[in-house]
């Protein structure tokens, strides 16, 4: 919009409401002549849309598997393209690491959303000296801070899965990886039973720590989505690094140390659109943010988000 462009939203079916109160929004804000619009239309109709002479640009939000489908539309009508896919995020604590701090984060950045973020930490890469130690602060913090409940309860930090068919999907990856890829488990319990009797039946997971997935496994390349927390052991740096960039996803990553040279060593080589230093994973107007390899391509927010998704003309004058 900041480039003269309107726009047309599909959002996910799942949540339709959404979608009505952000058009709401910019219908009070003024623009009130379809500069903003919804689209509650089937996936069919949306590829007659995208295929349109009008539409020139899409960006797209969403698995891996349908921005594949878009793309090949919008390169066969020679569209625009911006993609931010499935993500598997490594974060990746070496030995110097502030362990708190690295805990804490991690706490964090997985339970955002209730795991249910594309930017979650996901694959957790431990250098094997300060693994044990990592772990057992990470078991002390969930079991110390977790409040399971109704999500509009301010005590509250977690709520339930979005979907049933997600909670079902969840439960089912959780049990192949025990049963199948080498999974133990260092926290929980395979009944997925939540404590408190009056949530049981709902879409409430219990936070699980799962150790030991094979590299070479379905699980491993898996997007965990729900507050399991997968851990491996790394036997060094470079080890770690090479765990973190085995993934076709290349979201965003987390490294954590407190010596420079070493962060900044893995900065430079982490596969990932954008690493984070002794932080956790976001996105914010003052950085582009993006993907690459299964993840995506293209930038949001910054200079990039809007050169990316701008036809930049050249106009040329000879005195």
């Amino acid at each position: 919009m900041v480039l003269g462009n309107s726009i047309m939203l599909k959002h996910a079916e799942s949540t339709p409401m959404t979608s009505v109160i952000l058009e709401d929004m910019f219908v009070d804000a003024g623009f009130d002549n379809g500069e903003y619009q919804n689209m509650f239309i089937s996936h069919d109709q949306a590829e007659t849309v995208l295929s349109d002479y009008r539409v020139r640009a899409l960006k797209f939000t969403g698995s891996t598997a349908a921005g594949k489908n878009l793309g090949a539309i919008c390169g066969r009508n020679m569209k625009k393209t911006a993609f931010e896919l499935g993500g598997n995020d490594p974060f990746v604590v070496l030995k110097e690491a502030d362990l708190e701090l690295a805990v804490n984060m991690g706490y964090a950045s997985r339970m955002a959303n209730n795991g249910q973020a594309c930017i979650n930490a996901k694959r957790f890469i431990i250098e094997d000296s300060v693994y044990d130690e990592f772990k057992d602060r990470l078991v002390n913090k969930i079991k110390d801070t977790t409040v399971i409940g109704d999500p509009m309860d301010p005590k509250v930090n977690l709520g339930p899965i979005a979907m049933e068919r997600q909670k079902t999907k969840l439960i089912s990856q959780i049990k192949a990886a025990v049963a199948n890829d080498g999974a133990t488990i260092a926290l929980g319990s395979t009944d997925f039973n939540v404590a408190d009797s009056e949530l049981q039946g709902g879409n409430y997971v219990e936070p699980m720590i799962l150790e030991n997935i094979k590299v070479d496994s379905p699980s491993w390349s898996e997007e965990f989505f729900g507050p399991t927390f997968n851990l491996w052991r790394g036997s060094s740096e470079e080890h770690c690094l090479e765990l973190a960039n085995n993934s076709e996803y290349g979201l965003s990553a987390a490294v954590f140390t407190e010596n420079e040279e070493r962060l900044r060593y893995a900065a430079r080589n982490m596969r990932n659109g954008a690493v984070f230093c002794n932080a956790v994973s976001t996105t914010a107007p003052d950085f582009p943010s993006g993907a690459i390899k299964g993840s995506g391509y293209g930038r949001d927010c910054y200079s990039d988000g809007l050169h990316d998704i701008a036809n930049r003309k050249s106009i040329i004058t000879r005195p």
